[in-house]
């Protein structure tokens, strides 16, 4: 993402030229697809990594402190339940 955004802000100026090899235009769209694509990137990890660490997929880590809070109503055995009043499968429940 950065050195898409690095080069395209070069470009974005005119044309390059290094060692015989133009850069224009066509390179311009390939730098603002990188930009696009490490965006998405980055905001795709922090988007499953939330939703990890809120499910109590992954363990609470050192700088994640903000993430565990938001979950304090949720436990292991939400999932298992009974509608009824008993269940031998869900006895300890």
């Amino acid at each position: 993402m950065a050195l898409g955004l690095v080069l395209g802000a070069r470009l974005a100026f005119g044309p390059v030229t290094v060692s015989g090899v133009h850069f224009d235009v066509h390179s311009l769209i390939y730098c603002g697809a990188a930009v696009l694509l490490g965006f998405q990137l980055v905001a795709y990890s922090v988007a499953i990594r939330f939703l990890m660490l809120t499910s109590k997929l992954l363990p609470p880590q050192i700088g994640y402190g903000w993430a565990a809070g938001l979950s304090s109503n949720m436990d292991w055995g939400s999932a298992c339940r009974p509608s009824w009043p008993a269940s031998p499968a869900c006895s300890g429940c």
